[in-house]
């Protein structure tokens, strides 16, 4: 089922995939592989390569690339490798012809949306709401929390925490 943001169709990575296997024969060889281009203490970057068979001994290839931060969000700190190569998979599956109504599954959309720094707006509604729903020295301890929030889902998540107060 599509994920639907802002009327633009997404589909997840697994769909796509399923609906590879529900589009070919049982006996095509479908053949889906990914390589760790680099990956270091801060980063991983992958490539997928789809093999979609034609007619006999014929196929076409598509290819996709990713990169992840293993500090993106809490998620890569243990799998990185993972995120990565899903959305490489994702993205050589668009580039053939597999999508929603976008390029990007929505698995990639969600996660470059909740990585985006905080806007000023977000950061002005939690400093009112700090100013709101917390005492002097309650504040003084949140404001540390806040200033570690890297993320939109960091402010997120703190707003709603506030919000819950």
């Amino acid at each position: 089922m599509p994920v639907n943001i802002h009327g633009k169709e997404y589909f997840t990575v697994a769909e796509r995939v399923l609906q590879l296997h529900s589009d070919l024969k049982r006996e095509d060889p479908l053949e889906i592989s990914t390589k760790i281009i680099h990956c270091d203490e801060k980063t991983v970057v992958m490539k997928a390569t789809v093999r979609i068979p034609l007619e006999k001994d014929q196929f076409r290839l598509f290819t996709g690339h990713a990169h992840e931060r293993f500090d993106a969000n809490h998620i890569n700190k243990t799998s990185a490798v993972e995120n990565c190569e899903t959305s490489a998979i994702g993205r050589a599956l668009a580039a053939a012809g597999y999508i929603g109504s976008e390029y990007c599954s929505a698995d990639e959309l969600v996660n470059a949306v909740n990585n985006q720094e905080p806007s000023m707006k977000q950061k002005k509604f939690l400093n009112d709401l700090m100013n709101d729903k917390l005492s002097e020295e309650e504040r003084e301890e949140f404001i540390i929390r806040a200033k570690k929030a890297k993320t939109q889902k960091d402010i997120s998540s703190l707003i709603e925490e506030l919000k819950a107060r």
